[in-house]
């Protein structure tokens, strides 16, 4: 799970006046494995050409050629290869970005509730509570889905 020091992330650091700066600083504890979800990506965007060269060969010289029918058999356990590398590289993509996603997505619960905690009582005579509610829920969840 997340150690404490991750978790307890001190959200005033990553105040800067550019915003993907911020977003950046925001990953701290995350971004191992939000690279490795984008390495995933690349990977598997890779691995999906060779699967087209993969069947130009299997077009052109395997059933072009009567004499290389022999060949057939490990084109298909080619084929098979190839989509198990893409499972693979689908699977660490979707398992880094969401575990990154929902880690930043509870720090920033964690930091809200306790700033909203802290308000003065002013404050939240004058607020209504399911508006407050709602947009930080709202904010929270896009944040969330940005880095997924």
């Amino acid at each position: 799970m997340l150690d404490e020091k991750t978790l307890n992330l001190d959200l005033k650091t990553t105040l800067s006046k550019h915003r993907l700066v911020g977003l950046y600083q925001l990953m701290k504890g995350f971004r191992w494995h939000y690279f490795g979800a984008m390495l995933s990506v690349a990977a598997g965007a890779t691995i999906r050409t060779l699967y087209y060269r993969l069947l130009q060969y299997v077009v052109d010289d395997v059933f072009g050629h009567s004499n290389m029918a022999h060949q057939l058999p490990m084109a298909a356990a080619g084929f098979v290869g190839i989509a198990a590398l893409e499972g693979l590289f689908a699977y660490l993509r979707g398992t880094w970005a969401a575990k990154t996603a929902e880690g930043i997505t509870l720090r920033l619960r964690n930091y809200l509730f306790d700033h909203i905690q802290r308000l003065s009582f002013g404050f939240h005579d004058y607020v209504k509570t399911g508006e407050l509610i709602q947009r930080s829920t709202s904010d929270v969840d896009a944040l969330r889905r940005f880095y997924a």
